[in-house]
């Protein structure tokens, strides 16, 4: 029995190996300068779906040019290279290839064999815990009960539409000056990422937006998400205090208290744990490099996968903040 359980470790240490030598076996600039993710990441996400993802690619298929790796790695990291440096078609030779490769794969064959993985990849994935919100160490000094979350918007460019008057006005946003579509996240006060939303226009204010995603969740009554102050329209959220007009012929307005004014440093400090959790989502030109031009369909699919594969790296502890307490939110989950 104990050579059996010894063999079984065993073979799972090489399986182990083997998965993450992989990833350095392709790399070229090294697997996070590639693809912006973790080799455990990658691990993770390949060997939990890869027999889900491969519908015309056996596990056993090899390339031409390499017996370290199979086909069904090398697509699914190029999905990856491909989200993280966002190459203009004429690049793609220099730019979409994996080590032992002369050239990097024509358009054509990343749209034939690399754009469905990405897409049934994004169908499949599920890497955000919606529970995870009301673990008993999801607190903060400062938000020691009722409050879950923390969520705000940040916005895509993308390329204005030809011929397409009524998707150019729904995707032009006023407040950036160009054409975007915008992506609505919500993180627990460890930055693991519990929701998001989007693909939306971007002409659609956030608050619209907050109030038309968070007030359809299933939160309990009690449950309040910090955010910022657009979002002050939804039932669910709670925003820092602002300065009101005074009525009148002038325009003079009414200062905060020295408690408003401590209250809102406490509110902005945790807040920006959000923040950091959307630099990291980011740090892929997919999002935050040139606008994005083609099919928003596909858009979607990679924001996707960019948002659950980030949580991954969260949750394996690459940027996750310890918890705080070990308390309910409330009373009881029906109310205080």
């Amino acid at each position: 029995r104990d050579s059996v359980a010894s063999r079984g470790l065993g073979d799972v240490y090489k399986r182990q190996t083997m998965s993450s030598s992989v990833w350095q076996a392709m790399s070229v600039d090294g697997v996070l300068e590639d693809t912006g993710m973790e080799e455990e990441v990658l691990d993770y996400i390949f060997n939990k779906y890869a027999d889900r993802i491969f519908e015309h690619t056996a596990p056993d298929d090899m390339p031409s040019y390499s017996n370290d790796f199979t086909l069904r790695h090398v697509y699914f990291y190029l999905v990856f290279v491909y989200m993280h440096t966002h190459p203009k078609t004429r690049q793609f030779k220099r730019t979409m290839w994996v080590r032992g490769m002369k050239n990097g794969y024509h358009s054509s064959h990343f749209y034939r064999y690399i754009v469905p993985v990405a897409m049934k990849l994004s169908e499949v994935i599920d890497e955000l815990k919606w529970g995870d919100r009301l673990a008993f160490d999801n607190h903060c000094p400062a938000f020691p009960f009722y409050v879950t979350g923390i969520t705000d918007t940040m916005p895509l460019r993308v390329s204005q539409p030809v011929h397409q008057s009524n998707l150019e006005r729904g995707l032009y946003a006023v407040k950036y000056a160009t054409h975007v579509v915008k992506l609505a996240l919500t993180c627990t006060f460890k930055r693991e990422i519990i929701h998001m939303s989007g693909i939306h226009m971007g002409a659609e204010s956030d608050g619209a937006i907050g109030e038309r995603t968070i007030d359809s969740l299933p939160l309990f009554p009690w449950e309040r998400w910090l955010a910022d102050g657009p979002y002050e329209s939804s039932r669910f959220c709670i925003v820092p205090y602002r300065t009101l007009r005074i009525p009148g012929p002038s325009n003079v307005f009414r200062p905060l208290t020295a408690i408003q004014i401590l209250h809102n440093r406490f509110f902005s400090f945790y807040r920006s744990r959000i923040e950091q959790v959307n630099a990291t989502v980011r740090n892929h030109d997919i999002i935050e490099g040139r606008p994005f031009r083609g099919n928003l369909a596909h858009l979607d699919a990679y924001v996707k996968i960019i948002v659950h594969c980030t949580n991954v790296g969260i949750r394996q502890g690459k940027s996750r903040l310890d918890g705080y307490g070990w308390w309910p939110h409330a009373m009881s989950f029906e109310g205080p």
